[in-house]
């Protein structure tokens, strides 16, 4: 009976540090967002949204699903960055077992927030696709998951150039565990696909891991801009390009999508 008492007051006071701990964390970041309103620092408030996001986690180790590991360890940044942004759109569909794949676009036209669905296909412009599987995850498929993504990312592609795009360019993220890489694809004047990794970062574990957040919101936030940047780059032909390599640069393919 002793041990019950004393097992039961060091988690008591194991609670209070953590209470305790949260408490001086949330004022810290109140301060730093005051800082961000103050100096107009997108960037830093962005960091706090996400920060909090992940701080109000409180089942970091029952994430078993592919629905609650997306929502505990992915989620906050995307909805953050993307899904709380009305000029982004989002499509979500699971692929077989153990694997998520969500698209996101940028709205060309208006300026309401719709949903993915209620937009026209000639409105949207498909720039992101992210797939997650976990680390418990088999598959029994022929290609990679690499190879997969890199498929999705050239698809995306093949969307944006009937749209008026001559600088074409798509976006990806695999997350495999918790590993987080980041993917580019362009098209090269020539034809070819360029498919590339662009950085390797890694999500949090659990709320010890927050050293990790301003890494990840650095990386998807150069991967916002950059998407921004495809946008107005529509129906724009480069200086420097001639009419014969634009013409080189529409490859119409099946826009069918595989999942």
């Amino acid at each position: 009976m002793t041990d019950f008492f004393h097992s039961k007051q060091k988690l008591d006071e194991e609670r209070e540090k953590d209470e305790e701990d949260a408490a001086a964390a949330a004022d810290v970041l109140d301060k730093f967002k005051k800082k961000c309103k103050k100096s107009k620092d997108d960037e830093g408030l962005a960091l706090v949204a996400i920060a909090r996001r992940f701080m109000e986690n409180k089942n970091w180790a029952q994430s078993i699903t592919e629905e609650a590991f997306i929502d505990q360890h992915l989620l906050p940044i995307i909805e953050v960055l993307f899904m709380n942004d009305p000029d982004f759109v989002h499509s979500f569909c699971f692929l077989l077992a153990f694997h998520f794949l969500t698209h996101v676009a940028f709205r060309s036209t208006g300026r309401i927030p719709l949903s993915d669905s209620s937009l026209s296909e000639s409105e949207k412009v498909r720039l992101m696709a992210i797939e997650v599987k976990l680390l418990s995850a088999t598959s029994s498929q022929s290609l990679s998951d690499r190879s997969k993504l890199g498929l999705e990312l050239k698809r995306l592609i093949d969307q944006q150039v009937p749209q008026g795009s001559f600088e074409p360019r798509s976006f990806g993220v695999l997350i495999e565990g918790f590993e987080c890489i980041l993917f580019s694809c362009t098209l090269h004047e020539s034809g070819c696909y360029l498919f590339s990794e662009v950085e390797k970062l890694w999500l949090p574990r659990s709320g010890n891991d927050m050293v990790l957040v301003p890494d990840l919101v650095r990386a998807f936030l150069k991967f916002k801009f950059a998407m921004i940047e495809v946008i107005g780059k529509l129906h724009k032909k480069p200086k420097s390009e001639s009419e014969g390599q634009r013409t080189m640069k529409v490859l119409p393919v099946s826009n069918k999508s595989n999942g």
